[in-house]
């Protein structure tokens, strides 16, 4: 099992999660996993998981292997648990809305997201996730997982801009070519950042629900 108690760390199990998911979904499309040769930035997010699961025969075996357990940790956690990832779960946030709000804050870890995200959908010189890529991502993987085939990204999108955890991005173009941002002051907040909220409009603060 693993052993976090840090927001940071609560944080880089997402975000490994979410590597795993763009890697193994890249590997998918382009029907070969020798095109994370191109990603070499990919191979340091797979080499840490593999080094703490069972070696497994695709990306996306591993992927899930990793996402049962970080559930199976986060199941242990108390009900009442400071991490901020935990805090937005309570106010009514689903597996898919953080895995949803990660996949979209990469590119604020690592710009090199970017370009693997540019690869992935119709505009190579946009950097930032789309909603149409970012529903791909979620329903990666669905014939396995009961319920995934049918998550609608853009519902999910516009949860996560309601409680102003993203932006939504180019209100001109057609809803699946919309792109989605995470504020930095979010983005840092979740990694358990102190934060001064003093006028901000945000509902959702992950540090103070």
């Amino acid at each position: 099992m693993l052993h976090l108690a840090s927001p940071r760390a609560h944080m880089d199990v997402w975000l490994q999660q979410a590597l795993l998911r763009v890697a193994a979904y890249l590997a998918a499309v382009a029907d070969d996993e020798g095109v994370l040769e191109r990603y070499s930035f990919l191979g340091a997010a797979i080499d840490a998981v593999q080094r703490q699961l069972p070696r497994q025969t695709t990306l996306a075996e591993l992927e899930r292997m990793w996402a049962a357990a970080v559930a199976a940790w986060e199941s242990a956690l108390p009900v009442d648990s400071e991490l901020p990832l935990q805090r937005l779960r309570r106010v009514g946030l689903t597996d898919d809305h953080l895995r949803a709000l990660v996949l979209v804050g990469l590119v604020e870890m690592d710009s090199r997201i970017g370009t693997v995200y540019g690869a992935l959908h119709p505009f190579p010189d946009e950097f930032h996730i789309t909603v149409g890529l970012l529903t791909d991502l979620l329903r990666f993987g669905g014939a396995d997982e009961p319920g995934t085939a049918q998550v609608d990204g853009w519902a999910i999108a516009c949860d996560l801009a309601y409680w102003g955890l993203i932006t939504l991005q180019h209100p001109d173009r057609p809803r699946a070519a919309r792109t989605l941002r995470v504020p930095g002051m979010i983005w840092d907040a979740c990694a358990g950042e102190p934060i001064d909220w003093a006028g901000s409009e945000l509902i959702c603060h992950p540090q103070t629900r």
